[in-house]
């Protein structure tokens, strides 16, 4: 099995994306404050993050960057369709960019290309 981060400031989408994920395959952990991550993360054992953009106290590309500093997989999603405009090297520091709304497919295909 392996362990999952989810990070999103929306309750909503953290639910969603908690309940959309394989059990058999990945023991998820949720987050909603991605400060909190980054104070974890040398503590955890994660394989892979799904990250939201835009959240208060730090962004999902900050996020994604300290993740792949130490091999963890990354998937943003997204509704700022600008965030490419902002970070032109995402697609070197995240896997997969996923946009809002997303469908279940789409997740568990990136989850699986991992």
């Amino acid at each position: 099995m392996k362990n999952l981060v989810v990070v999103d400031d929306c309750i909503f989408i953290r639910s969603i994306v908690k309940f959309l994920i394989p059990k058999e395959n990945w023991k998820v952990t949720c987050y909603a404050d991605p400060a909190k991550v980054l104070s974890d993360m040398p503590n955890e054992n994660w394989d892979a993050l799904i990250t939201d953009y835009d959240m208060p106290n730090s962004n999902g590309y900050e996020l994604s960057c300290a993740a792949k500093a130490k091999n963890i997989k990354v998937i943003m999603l997204t509704a700022n369709r600008k965030v490419l405009q902002l970070h032109p090297d995402l697609p070197t520091v995240v896997e997969r960019l996923l946009y809002k709304p997303f469908k279940r497919s789409t997740l568990i295909e990136a989850l699986k290309a991992l």
